[in-house]
Parts: structure tokens; sequence; C-alpha cells
């Protein structure tokens, strides 16, 4: 579906984008054709001009000149005077025959009632406007007719010009500006293929941590679930059986109830409806009080957990005291679960506290297996299950991400280091109050 769309989307930026460049390369060959058709008009006309003055005043014209005139300027000139042609036998070949040519220029000069095979009827010169032959070979000119009395005698100009060279250049400059045109289409698709595909990445990855979530959220309650069902069914079987199965489906809703819980809270601070409250939180009795919480617990496993606090009262930090509780917690949940040292020694825990410029640290370390360096960001992933030991029943995969996304709503840094001689040591990085946050 995502695929879909960013084709459809890139063929639309593309498309539109093209459209937009065809509509100004058309404008710019429609006016340079425009441009360069009315300099040839205007050419055309000035040697109009120029016989039509000559003619005027009885100027006798050389072979020498006119054909000078013709070369240069690929003209075709025919003067009759009193209807007798100008013996000019022309300086060069035109493509179709010449004698053709100025038939039928003296053809299209009959549809504007200019008949140079007549007398003049007035004593005005009559013209034609620039009109446009089409050769047999495919050649085109541009020609103009006129018709001038003077006195007894009349004479007239026919006046042809090839234009093939024009046309061929609007042509050529048709389909150059075409090529452009494909070639802009092909970059402008390949740029939005690049930019959407970078663009679209984090969405695609969105789009699949959202569907592994809801595949891995969907295994995990499906397993308390089966267990509830079983248990159910034992007890209809064996009314004997109730409160040892009672006992179990308490134990698997209370697992139900925490992870449905856990994936409320990653919802809410995916959406971005996580509220909080911030104020001064002291760290140091945060720290005293998560200690006694969490004692009897460790002593209970025969673990040892030790406080190390600064002689000097620490400071305040902005922070929510129940998230950041509820952060500290996870970190200490996760030690006593995975902190257990491989040589078989008492296991042992050190909550701590230090202060360093406009920053406090909290840690919670232990001395267990510890973490690889290429499974440091992933621990912090949903569902990450990167060790035997997370594939016990009573964890989800899901302490760790739920730390990382708390630690993110309360704007602290968290970090995962070595312990020396073994083991993992989690960070937190909190900012003074009365400080900006770094």
């Amino acid at each position: 579906m995502l695929t879909t769309f960013r084709r459809r989307l890139t063929l639309l930026f593309a498309g539109t984008t093209s459209l937009i460049l065809t509509v100004i390369f058309l404008i710019v060959w429609v006016y340079q054709n425009h441009l360069y058709q009315a300099q040839q008009e205007n050419l055309f006309q000035n040697y109009l001009l120029e016989l039509s003055n000559k003619l005027e005043a009885d100027i006798h014209f050389s072979d020498n000149w006119l054909a000078l005139m013709e070369a240069e300027n690929r003209l075709i000139i025919h003067i009759e005077e009193n209807r007798v042609p100008l013996f000019f036998p022309g300086s060069w070949e035109p493509a179709s025959s010449r004698s053709e040519l100025i038939e039928k220029a003296r053809k299209k000069a009959l549809d504007e009632q200019v008949d140079i095979s007549r007398p003049p009827l007035t004593t005005s010169m009559r013209k034609t406007s620039v009109m446009q032959i089409e050769g047999e070979k495919g050649d085109i000119y541009q020609a103009a007719a006129l018709l001038m009395p003077s006195g007894s005698t009349s004479k007239a100009l026919i006046l042809l010009q090839d234009i093939t060279e024009m046309r061929q250049r609007k042509l050529s400059l048709g389909i150059f500006f075409l090529l452009l045109d494909l070639a802009g289409f092909a970059a402008l698709f390949l740029a939005a293929r690049l930019i959407l595909g970078r663009a679209m990445q984090p969405i695609a990855e969105y789009q699949q941590r959202q569907t592994d979530f809801i595949s891995a959220a969907s295994h995990e309650l499906r397993s308390p679930l089966t267990v509830i069902q079983t248990s159910a069914s034992v007890i209809e079987d064996d009314p004997g059986q109730a409160a040892a199965m009672s006992r179990i489906i308490r134990r698997e809703c209370s697992r139900s109830g925490k992870l449905i819980r856990d994936l409320l809270l990653l919802a809410s601070s995916d959406s971005g409806t996580l509220s909080r409250k911030l104020e001064e939180v002291e760290a140091d009795a945060l720290l005293l009080r998560l200690f006694e919480s969490y004692e009897t617990v460790c002593r209970q496993k025969d673990i040892s957990l030790k406080l190390h606090m600064p002689d000097d009262i620490l400071p305040p930090v902005l922070s929510d005291p129940a998230y950041l509780y509820q952060l500290l917690s996870i970190l200490l949940e996760n030690a006593i679960t995975y902190g257990i040292p491989p040589s078989g020694k008492k296991p042992v825990i050190e909550l701590s506290a230090h202060q360093s410029g406009r920053h406090i640290t909290l840690s919670v370390t232990d001395h267990g297996l510890g973490i690889p360096d290429e499974k440091k960001e992933a621990v912090f992933r949903r569902f990450y299950r990167g060790d035997p030991s997370r594939s016990k029943k009573e964890h989800f995969g899901l302490g760790l991400s739920i730390a990382s996304e708390l630690a993110r709503q309360l704007k602290c840094r968290l970090t995962v280091l070595d312990t020396p001689g073994g083991g993992a040591c989690f960070r937190i990085e909190l900012t003074k109050t009365g400080t900006s946050s770094s």
C-alpha cells in the first residue's frame, strides 16, 4: 500500500512539474518561432521595398546585381515590363522549378485581386500581402507580388524567398525542446523517487514497527488467554481443581492486565497523548523511596541492593515524579531479573546518584552477563528478547522500551554502559531546575 502510494505520489509530482515545464517550453518555442518569423518577414519586406523603389525610379537592373541579390538572400526575382519578363535566368536553382514557383505566386496574387498579366486599371500601385508558397519538393517560400503603373508602361514584380531552412529550424527547435522536456521529466521522476523514498522511509519504518508491535502484542496476549481458557475447562471437568485453577486464572489475568497497561502507555506515547505533570522532584528522596520499596524484594531473592548517595543534598530536578519512579523501577526490575553473575556469586545491584555541572545522574548497576555492544540499542526495542532468559513467561520484552519512552517524555537522557568487571549500568541524566535542558 505504501509502495503504491509512493509510486502515485512520484508520478503526480513528476507529471505536474513536467506539465508546467512543457507549457513553459511550448511558450518559449512559439515565441521564438514568432520572433524569428517576424524578423524574416521584415527582411523580406525590406528586399521588396528596395526592389519596388528601384522600379519606381526606373533604375536599370544589372544581371550581376540581381544575381548577387538572389544568391545572398535565397531570393527569386521576376520582373515584367508591359507583361514582358525581364530576361534573367536566376543565379541559383531552387528545389522546385523556378517557373512553377513564379506561376504559383502569380495565381496566389489573383486571389488578392492583383493580376500582373493585365494592364493596371488605376494609376495606384497594387501589392499583395506576404504569401506562402509550397514547392513540389517540400520547399517553402514566402512571396509577394506588386503591379506598378508608370506612365504608358506598367511594371510588375514577383518576389519569392526560400524559407525552408527557417521551417527546418522551427522543427529542430521543437524536437530539441521535446527532448529537453522528456529529459526533464525523467530527471524530475528520478529526483522525486529519491526524495520521496527518503522522506517516506521513516513512515515505512514506523508502519513496520506498528505491524511488528501488533503481531507481537497479539502473540503475547494469546498465551495467557489460552491458559485461562484451559483452566476454565479443567474447572468444568473437575470442580475439585477449582481452587488451583482459580489461582492460575488470577495470575494470568494479572499478567494480561500488566501487558495491556504497558501497551496503553506505549500507544499513548506514540500518539502524543501521554500526559505528564512536571514539578520539582527531590532526586535523593526518590532514590531512598525506591531503595526501601525493593530492599525486601531483593532480600527474598538473595540479592544485595546497595545505595550510594553523595554527602551533600542533591538539588531538585524538573520531572514527573510518578513517571520518573516508574522509569527507575523498570531499570531496577531489569537488573533483578538479568543481573545474575555467571560465576554463581551473590548478585549485587547498586543504586547511585551524583551531580556534575547542571546535571544529576541516577544509575542502576548490576554485575551480571552485561549487554554486548551490538545489542545495546536493540534492548530498547519493543518485545526484544535477545537473551534466552527473556523467554520466561513473566516477561514480555516491553520494560526497557517503556523506559526509553518515559525518558523521551521526561526529556532526560537514558544510556546503557558496561560495568567494569562485567554487567550493565543504566544511567539517567536529568537537568537541575533553573537550568536549560541540554
